[in-house]
Order: C-alpha cells, then sequence, then structure tokens
C-alpha cells in the first residue's frame, strides 16, 4: 500500500506541476500580447506623428511659396515640426534596433536632411528674421 501511495504522489505533483508550468505560459503569453499591443500603439503614434509633422509642412513651404514670403512664426512652425521629424524618426530607429527589426537600415539620410532643414529654418529665425517679420522670396530664394 506504501508503494500505491508512492504512486499516487508522484502523478499528483506531475499534474500540479503541468498546471502550474501551463498557468506560467498563458501568463507570459498575455503578457508577450499586450506588450506586441504597447509596442504597435507606439510605433502608430509615432508614425502618425511624422505623417502629420510632414504634412504640416508641406502646408506651410505651400503657403510660403504662393505669398512668395517667409514669416517669423512660418520658420519657428517649419524649425519644430523639422527638429519633432528628426526626434521621432531617431526613437523609432532605436525601437526598431532595440527589437532587432531594424538591423542593417541607414536612418542617417533621413535624419541628415530633417536636421538639416530644422537647423536653416533656425538660422533665418536668429540671422535673418531677427530685426524683421518676414523674408520676402526672391525668385531664385523661391525656386531652392
Amino acid at each position: 500500500m506504501g508503494w500505491v501511495n508512492r504512486k499516487q504522489i508522484v502523478y499528483f505533483l506531475l499534474g500540479a506541476s503541468f498546471i502550474l508550468l501551463l498557468s506560467v505560459f498563458i501568463h507570459t503569453e498575455k503578457k508577450k500580447i499586450q506588450y506586441e499591443h504597447y509596442l504597435s500603439n507606439v510605433v502608430s503614434n509615432q508614425i502618425a506623428s511624422i505623417s502629420q509633422s510632414s504634412l504640416y509642412n508641406l502646408g506651410i513651404l505651400q503657403e510660403v511659396i504662393k505669398n512668395k514670403k517667409l514669416t517669423k512664426e512660418q520658420a519657428g512652425e517649419l524649425q519644430l515640426s523639422f527638429n519633432q521629424i528628426v526626434s521621432n524618426t531617431q526613437d523609432m530607429a532605436s525601437l526598431g534596433e532595440a527589437i532587432g527589426k531594424l538591423k542593417d537600415y541607414n536612418i542617417s539620410d533621413i535624419l541628415d536632411i530633417n536636421s538639416k532643414y530644422a537647423f536653416y529654418f533656425y538660422y533665418l529665425l536668429k540671422q535673418d528674421l531677427v530685426e524683421q517679420d518676414e523674408i520676402n522670396l526672391t525668385n531664385e530664394k523661391s525656386k531652392k
């Protein structure tokens, strides 16, 4: 009879271990799914922000070309918006590298272009728009 009790104890422990292992697996999978949803939300918010900033800049630049002048407010908005694109792109690249999705992707061109635009509008604010509220574009400036 002692042998049967040991056999029952072994079966009980195996069953309890299986249930515990299954519970841990289910809990881990739920956490994994939650984390994937979180990352999806972060990525979609960053992409939406980059897209929105790009469209916002386009609208301002079209207005500048149409009116052939750049105001101090427009230069400030463009500078901030291009900086936001750079920041969000860097965040996305860091996230992509951290999760192993952007191992060989080079974002330096994107960052370089947007950083240069941000600096250009910063420069205009600090040099050309210091004493005046707007810059009239010549034909040469409006073609750039």
